[in-house]
Formats: structure tokens, sequence, C-alpha cells
């Protein structure tokens, strides 16, 4: 009955099924009852095909549209809720605003943890921000991938294709970043006064590391299932 209303096949993939919902809103032309009750019946499909996937009544192709579906849904849910707006410098499709409680409790802790040490030992920002930029590099290349891979363990090839505009995107957002602040500090510091030097590289860092934490939590190249290695084995 659901997908009569929607005028999709039961075993519809999630763009066609996004694709008719899109035609239906279309053709209410502004009427908001019709509007409403098709998102209705698109949000009871989806979660109609999510208790099929929890019990295992459709298979692994269907699990990873259906996974990508519900992941993709919440992002846009949580955008509308928080008004956030995708920044224009930012690449169309890699905008993924974090509904993962552990990877963002995870990005408290190290950089609010980087942050702290450069707070009460600015000799220390130095070293505190390579260690920052290399966490930020690996973190950037591996957000929303599968867990359950390693060193003995590696992701297959088809899994890492983003790994290299991952890295480029996040070594030339450190050497803009890094460029800016140093020049912007140097109008208000002189670096040629140690103690100077060592308050603009601490202030570089506070302002950088920040950053750091909020690209984490919201850009991601993988575009895979995120499934995990043992749930799919």
């Amino acid at each position: 009955m659901l997908y009569r209303e929607l005028g999709v096949a039961e075993d519809a993939t999630y763009e066609e099924i996004v694709a008719a919902t899109d035609a239906k809103i279309a053709k209410a032309d502004g009427d908001i009852k019709k509007k409403v009750k098709v998102e209705i019946t698109k949000d009871k499909i989806l979660q109609l095909r999510l208790q099929q996937r929890m019990s295992g009544q459709i298979g692994e192709g269907s699990q990873a549209r259906m996974e990508r579906s519900i992941k993709a849904d919440a992002d846009e849910l949580a955008r509308k809720k928080g008004g956030v707006k995708v920044p224009k410098w930012i690449p169309k499709g890699i905008f993924v605003p974090s509904t993962d409680e552990v990877e963002q409790r995870n990005n408290i802790l190290i950089y609010g943890g980087l942050l702290f040490f450069a707070l009460v030992s600015p000799e220390a920002s130095d070293p505190l921000k390579f260690v920052g930029t290399c966490l930020f590099v690996f973190r950037t290349m591996g957000r929303g991938m599968p867990k359950g891979y390693g060193r003995g363990n590696p992701p297959p090839p088809a899994m890492t294709k983003h790994y290299p505009i991952a890295f480029i995107f996040s070594v030339m957002f450190y050497v803009l970043a890094n460029g800016l602040s140093k020049f912007v500090m140097h109008q208000f510091f002189d670096p040629t006064i140690p103690e100077a030097l060592v308050v603009i590289k601490q202030l570089q860092f506070l302002v950088i590391c920040p950053i750091y934490w909020w690209i984490s939590n919201n850009i991601q190249f993988y575009k895979g299932s995120s499934q995990a290695v043992s749930e799919e084995d």
C-alpha cells in the first residue's frame, strides 16, 4: 500500500524512492498537506526497509543502500534542525555532519586535550601542532569508513579511492591555515623576539585546532557503506 501510494515497486532503490517523492511533491503545487503526506509515506517506507534489514529479509546490497539512505536522511534532518548552512568553499557532497556520539566524543577528547596542553605549555605548541595535524589528516582520510580494519587487516583498495583527495585537502588546508594565521600574528607580534615567537605559535595552534575539530566532525570524503567489518562477515 505504501509503495503504491508513492508509485514505486517494492524493490525500488533509495534513489528511485527519492525521485518518486520529489515528483509527487512537485505535483502537489504548493499543497502543504499533500507534501507532508508524501514525506510521511517516504519515511514509513524507509522505516519498513530498516526493519527488513534488521530482520535479515533484504540482501547485502539493499542493506548498504538502506544504510546510506538513512544516513543521508539523518544528515539532512540535522542540517535543517540546526539551521546549518554549507560554506560555499566546501565542495558539494563532502559536508556530512556527524551523528555518531562516539566520534564526537573522541574528537572532543583529542582536540580538546591538545588545546589544553597548548594552553598550559605554550613552548610545546609547535610539536602539538605537528601531532594535531597528523591526527587531523588521518581522521579526515578515515572518517566514515567501516570499523574493524587495521594494520593486519587493511581495507580493500575499492574503499581507499578517496585517500588521495582527502590527504590533499587536509594538507592544503593546513598550509593555508598555518600561513594565514602566521601572517596575521606577525602583524601584532615581533617574531624576532623569542617570547613573542612563542606567543605567535601558541595563538596559531589555538586558532587552527578548533577548525581541525570542526572539519573532523563535518567533512567526509568516503562515500561507501560504513557497516562494520564484523557485521558484513
